[in-house]
């Protein structure tokens, strides 16, 4: 093998990992929308993994792509953060949102809702919350999201509309701190 092809394999296996091609970027989505705000601003460009939850089930924190259920608009889908998991109890006060009685710390929000309730998750369910949490469409209007509606994992931030420019990681949140 010559030199030069050696060198133009690892070039090219180091451009497909930056671009996210070891981290199965499946996706991109334009986000039409100030839901995720601050987080992630309108018109931001995010790399989404279609494959994120094949192997493993989703985290609190994770940002997912969904098709939102009752929609009535199958060519738009919806951006949030998953706040409750199965089997949980999801309860938003004026103090914060309380999983299973405990306050979330969520340093990305700006405000904090101004809605009340209470959500009890069943099986296969999860409870979603969108940043921008006064003036989004997510678990707060029509409750639970099931698995199967979930399209995918945001795993990366694009500076443009092409895969190679997915190279900033979306940070996972640490509710502890």
């Amino acid at each position: 093998m010559s030199k030069s092809f050696s060198f133009l394999a690892i070039l090219l296996l180091s451009m497909a990992t930056a671009c996210g091609v070891g981290n199965s970027l499946d996706s991109l989505f334009l986000i039409h929308s100030q839901s995720m705000e601050p987080t992630l601003p309108k018109n931001t460009i995010l790399g989404i993994n279609e494959q994120a939850y094949s192997t493993s089930l989703p985290q609190r924190g994770d940002i997912v792509l969904f098709d939102p259920p009752h929609n009535p608009n199958p060519d738009i889908l919806f951006l949030s953060r998953i706040i409750g998991l199965p089997g949980e109890t999801v309860e938003v006060w004026d103090e914060g949102v309380f999983v299973n009685g405990t306050l979330l710390n969520e340093p990305y929000l700006d405000e904090q809702a101004t809605y009340k309730g209470q959500w009890q998750l069943g099986e296969n369910e999860y409870f979603i919350l969108a940043d921008n949490r006064n003036s989004a469409s997510d678990s707060h209007n029509w409750g639970s999201l099931p698995f199967e509606y979930i399209i995918g994992k945001a795993v990366s931030i694009c500076s443009s509309k092409v895969a190679w420019s997915c190279n900033q990681e979306i940070e996972p949140v640490d509710y502890a701190e």
